[in-house]
């Protein structure tokens, strides 16, 4: 069963009919009934409710005129063989004792199905059975990855949550998944607070000669509809003016600087200069700091322009360029900002706006390298002259950098005028589509997922996601098919909503099921940016590392050169999987392909440049980089789903934690807290685990193949193994949460208040940085405390 919203979702499942229709049917028979958009909107009508018609299903002999006659004739020469038998062999028949032939084949039936059967819960299901190799054999052999076919119905669309083109492409995929072998398909509807943003007004006070760009327009001979909006998610709305300051990067650090020179940027719009990762955290110190607006210009736009190898010429970004990215702080929570720990429902309870969290407080716009650099002339000769290289700004033209004057300096400061239109909503609608192969065991759950909604058009992240995702689904689905195959475990795949806001369908999914989903996800396997370069990185908790690494060998047999990237200790915050891990405590795994930042380019991820056009001229063999990570994707959720005994390796797990809280020790500031508790610790739980994982390895090899037609029933162990091998990620959690951003609940893994990698042991961090040792010693406690907690699981197992 697909857990979805008891409210609004509907189960949706249909037999399916023969044959399907092909991609380009379903996309003329719905963008048939989009109605006309005029080229202001935007695309961002709000989402409405959709029917979906079921296909006709035709007679089945009206089709087959020749085929009716025969077996027209079969029936009659039947009839005749029928009576020949009733009058000669009926009689001798009769005097065998056939009661006691039925009673030997139903004793047999039932020895088989109490030993082989799979269902220790549920009714005996008549299925076939097959071990490892097969499947994997049988997966390499006959699927076809095929992600060209998909990618040119996610590509340039239009699709932030809520618009048109998102809610389309919800629908299209919902269309093509009844067509497929899959137990379960539903949507699953949040209402969450959001926007609906309108073009923006920058302007310099007094000054006509200053022309703002607001939208993009679509790239020239493609399939682009609309203008795409400047705006950053979640900024705050806001209609200020103020006189302009330069803070360089806009660290505590530049803020300190321009203390120094006397220059208030109190009451001031900030213009600063950051990488795309630094945004969010460069706008959130302005705030701190009393800005009141805050302009960005992403330094990534800068790699082409000493070689005017700018698209379409080149691979990079043109002046006109912007990058959007969300200003969510994630620090404190993900999802809804007024529902933080339960589900956006339908008129649900809400959190006050003005008490919420993770919205921005100022407004705040993008900048492209046109307008950066007419700002920057503009406040030449106000303010201090800096001439250190590292307050320069990598703009053409601009070889000095004057900060500006801030309202209480003298002279003339320079005055911007900046409006944000967000419209926020409370419920805009946030819809997930949910598709589910029911496994044998329907108390283990293996999710999958991928986003779908995006800043504008968006092709290499969840475009490319997107389409891998379809692809898997399909091939998993003619499996089962082909092989009258299930997996021992419930697959449930997830195309979320609102991944650019602050990850909010998953999160809410995630919220809204917790007690009912408490202790049955295995694990949660995400792909985020399918594509940025050739470099395959998969991110993943130590204890699912070996599975990766496994399928990444299995799956480079047509790639040898092709090298792999595996962390686990470089999440970042934000996308999907943020919810599962440090939330839920449930392991995860996230793949893609990234970029090798020495001799490739920056994807132009977030700008209207992300599109098949820029993809298909300058990354052309992206397909078979995309297919490879999808099967990557259905090696790993085969043995996910598959094995008897859960992939987790507890040694693996273990050791990877070791070697965070070493890293901690041989910090300079960490010698001021004792770990001789937490070592002692480690070592006794590095010790069970070890001893462990050797039990099960030798356990396995003894049993060979037949693990794989194993039960509960037959092997009894295999019930309390799994369960502390699923537990295992859980007791890392504390249910009190981590202070200052209590929804987190994960010890090891977590955002910490600078947004700086890596991610590992955030409150512990966090103390030592602010020189509380005391508060630093009482967090490794903490985590001391959760490998006791981890150390017990082994007492009942």
């Amino acid at each position: 069963m697909v857990v979805s919203n008891p409210e609004k979702s509907r189960n949706l499942y249909v037999p399916r009919p023969s044959p399907p229709p092909s991609y380009e049917e379903v996309e003329v028979e719905l963008l048939a009934e989009v109605p006309p958009v005029n080229s202001t909107s935007l695309g961002t009508t709000p989402v409405h409710h959709f029917e979906v018609e079921e296909p006709p299903s035709p007679s089945r002999l009206a089709r087959y005129p020749r085929l009716q006659k025969k077996l027209e004739d079969l029936h009659e020469g039947w009839a005749s063989v029928r009576h020949s038998f009733n009058t000669r062999c009926l009689p001798l028949l009769r005097r065998i004792p056939f009661h006691l032939l039925y009673l030997f084949l139903v004793a047999i039936v039932l020895f088989i199905t109490s030993y082989y059967g799979f269902s220790d819960e549920t009714g005996v299901q008549i299925i076939q059975h097959y071990d490892e190799e097969y499947l994997v054999s049988y997966l390499l052999r006959t699927t076809n990855w095929r992600i060209g076919e998909y990618l040119p119905y996610f590509a340039n669309k239009y699709r932030k949550m809520g618009t048109i083109g998102d809610n389309k492409l919800a629908e299209m995929m919902l269309y093509r998944l009844r067509y497929l072998a899959l137990d379960n398909l539903d949507l699953n509807t949040f209402y969450t607070y959001a926007h609906f943003t309108k073009p923006p007004t920058l302007e310099v006070v007094d000054d006509s000669s200053f022309h703002a760009l607001v939208s993009e327009i679509p790239i020239q001979n493609s399939q682009q509809e609309y203008d795409a909006v400047i705006s950053y998610t979640y900024s705050a709305d806001g209609n200020v003016t103020a006189p302009l300051v330069y803070v360089n990067t806009g660290t505590d650090e530049d803020y300190s600087t321009l203390d120094d020179l006397n220059i208030q940027y109190k009451g001031a719009i900030v213009i600063l200069r950051a990488t795309r990762d630094k945004v969010r955290q460069a706008v959130w110190t302005a705030e701190r700091h009393g800005a009141v607006g805050c302009l960005v210009y992403d330094e990534t736009l800068s790699a082409g322009f000493a070689s005017n190898a700018w698209y379409p010429t080149g691979p990079f970004a043109k002046p006109d360029t912007i990058f959007r990215t969300s200003l969510a702080r994630s620090y404190y929570y993900m999802g809804d900002p007024l529902t933080p720990g339960f589900a956006s429902t339908y008129r649900g309870k809400r959190l006050d706006r003005s008490t919420e969290l993770v919205t921005s407080k100022i407004p705040a716009l993008p900048l492209s390298q046109q307008n950066a650099q007419e700002l920057m002339l503009r406040l030449v000769g106000r303010g201090h002259h800096i001439q250190t290289d590292a307050w320069k700004m990598s703009l053409p033209g601009v070889q000095n950098c004057w900060t500006g004057l801030g309202s209480n300096s003298e002279g003339e400061p320079l005055n911007v005028h900046i409006q944000t239109n967000m419209n926020y909503e409370v419920d805009a609608q946030s819809i997930n589509v949910l598709a589910e192969i029911e496994g044998m065991d329907r108390n283990e759950f293996i999710v999958v997922g991928a986003p779908r909604d995006s800043y504008d058009y968006d092709v290499l992240g969840t475009g490319l996601a997107s389409a891998s995702l379809m692809n898997l689904i399909e091939v998993f689905t003619e499996m089962r098919s082909a092989l009258s195959w299930r997996p021992r475990r419930t697959i449930v795949f997830a195309s979320w909503d609102g991944r650019m806001y602050n990850a909010l369908g998953s999160t809410e999914w995630l919220e809204q099921f917790e007690e009912e989903l408490q202790g049955k996800i295995v694990a949660y396997v995400n792909v985020d940016v399918a594509f940025k370069g050739s470099r395959f990185t998969a991110r993943t908790v130590p204890g699912l590392q070996k599975i990766v690494k496994r399928s990444f060998s299995i799956a480079r047999r047509n790639f040898p050169s092709q090298d792999g990237y595996f962390m686990t200790d470089d999440f970042d915050i934000g996308p999907d999987y943020t919810s599962f891990l440090s939330h839920s405590g449930i392991p995860v795994i996230n793949i893609g392909f990234e970029r090798d930042s020495k001799t490739e380019p920056d994807p132009l991820l977030g700008s209207i440049l992300d599109s098949k056009e820029w993809l298909t001229t300058y990354e052309s063999g992206y397909e078979q980089y995309v297919n490879m990570l999808t099967e990557v994707w259905a090696l790993i959720l085969l043995s996910l789903s598959n094995d008897p005994i859960v992939p987790f390796s507890l040694a693996d797990e273990v050791d990877g934690y070791a070697s965070f809280i070493n890293r901690l020790s041989a910090t300079p500031a960490s010698q001021n807290i004792d770990f001789s508790s937490i070592s002692e610790e480690l070592q006794a739980l590095k010790l069970l685990a070890n001893n462990y994982t050797f039990f099960l390895e030798k356990w396995v090899k003894e049993e060979g193949h037949s693990m794989y037609l194993s039960t509960n029933r037959v092997y009894p162990e295999l019930k309390n193994v799994n369960q502390l091998l699923m537990s295992f990620e859980r007791a890392f959690t504390d249910p009190v949460g981590l202070p200052g951003h209590e929804w987190y609940k994960h010890v090891i893994y977590g955002p910490n208040i600078r947004d700086q990698k890596p991610f590992v042991l955030p409150s512990v961090y966090e103390q030592l940085w602010i020189g509380n040792y005391t508060g630093a010693q009482q967090e490794l406690d903490r985590v001391s405390r959760a490998i006791q907690r981890a150390t017990e699981l082994f007492q009942f197992s």
